[in-house]
């Protein structure tokens, strides 16, 4: 199979002339591999091989080889084959109809694929061809996909979502955005979903206002979708949603801020801090150490806060946030926290930051020049 040249084209040819059962088989998958033109008509011959195996070894060997020859005498024999071989002829045909599609003959590829997805053929070739007619086609399959995203059968429609992530057009998002309209809310869901995996073109819009109240799937898909394709816009939509009494929409919302993209949206985070109380300051805390951002003095600030959960979130974003320049700040807070209750959270703080320091002797100079200063479980902690 590797050795090039016509000679090896020649040598498999001629081996076929002697050869029966497996060792025919593997000479006709050879030559298939090898892409051999010169031997489409004594494949086409092998098609109508006694033994069935053979048979399907050649109508794959066509499949990979290709071309108009290959995929007529495909094409034709599929018309009047036996059940038992028209799984492989229809796999030869797709072959055939992916390198037509490949080269830019979209029409030939059109043909090929709405033969295979007519014909009486096992279902996952029907989807085959349905899949390679939608793209063949470009904007021109987007009904097919519109019919195949409404179909009740489960393996159609997971064929045309998957077809719609492979169509770059912005005419698939407002397919998409059709179907959504009039889908269950477990449709609907799903479909926000391939919103988001086509983040270049994906509507915003809709999906943000489905992260609003509505129903539970689509609102969690939809959350999770702006974590991807969201905006500064979305920020107030995810905090919101953070604050939600439903534990499931709380945490999709958190997973989402923090992962919103957007150059702007780490600033936005921290300017809100000021203007936040209670429940969203701690949220907006909770971001900035999830983010990552850098907000030390006002996360320091946030330790002298009445309610002990927003300090709490302070100290953990902290221990996600701090350099090695603000570690003192947590270990003073560790070994004699202002609050009893915060103790605890502060350890755990310090324990995170102390694992993230890049200089690992500075750190530990740091934690052993405080070992003196603190109660014995802040000790015992530290050591």
């Amino acid at each position: 199979e590797a050795i090039p040249g016509k000679e090896a084209d020649e040598s498999l040819r001629k081996a076929t002339e002697s050869l029966e059962g497996n060792l025919l088989i593997g000479v006709l998958n050879s030559i298939g591999i090898r892409r051999d033109a010169g031997a489409v008509e004594l494949l086409t011959a092998r098609l109508k091989d006694q033994n069935g195996e053979v048979a399907t070894a050649a109508a794959v060997a066509l499949g990979h080889i290709g071309g108009s020859d290959a995929a007529k005498a495909l094409q034709d024999s599929l018309a009047s084959a036996e059940p038992a071989l028209r799984n492989a002829l229809a796999e030869g045909c797709i072959l055939c109809a992916e390198q037509f599609h490949a080269s830019g003959k979209a029409t030939e590829a059109t043909a090929l694929y709405d033969v295979v997805r007519e014909a009486d053929v096992p279902k996952q070739r029907k989807l085959e061809g349905l899949r390679g007619a939608i793209l063949a086609r470009g904007d021109a399959g987007l009904p097919l996909l519109a019919e195949a995203l409404q179909s009740e059968d489960k393996r159609v429609f997971q064929m045309a979502l998957g077809t719609a992530r492979e169509i770059p057009s912005k005419e698939v998002d407002k397919a998409l955005a059709t179907e959504y309209g009039r889908a269950a809310p477990e449709r609907a869901a799903i479909l926000i979903a391939v919103m988001a995996d086509r983040p270049e073109t994906a509507n915003s819009a809709l999906i943000l206002k489905a992260a609003g109240p509505g129903p539970k799937p689509v609102r969690l898909a939809a959350l999770a979708a702006l974590g991807r394709v969201g905006n500064e816009s979305s920020l107030s939509t995810l905090l919101d949603a953070g604050l939600d009494t439903d534990a499931e929409v709380v945490q999709a919302a958190q997973a989402a801020l923090g992962s919103l993209p957007g150059d702007g949206i780490n600033q936005e985070i921290v300017t809100r801090l000021a203007g936040a109380d209670g429940n969203l300051l701690r949220l907006l805390i909770e971001t900035i150490g999830q983010r990552r951002i850098d907000a030390i003095p006002e996360l320091v600030k946030a330790l002298d806060h009445p309610e002990q959960p927003v300090r709490a979130a302070a100290l953990i974003a902290l221990g996600n946030t701090v350099t090695p320049k603000s570690l003192n700040v947590l270990i003073a807070q560790a070994v004699a926290p202002k609050l009893a209750d915060d103790g605890a959270a502060a350890l755990a703080a310090l324990k995170t930051a102390s694992v993230r320091m890049p200089d690992r002797e500075e750190c530990a100079g740091q934690l052993a020049a405080a070992l003196n200063r603190g109660a014995p479980a802040a000790k015992d902690a530290i050591l």
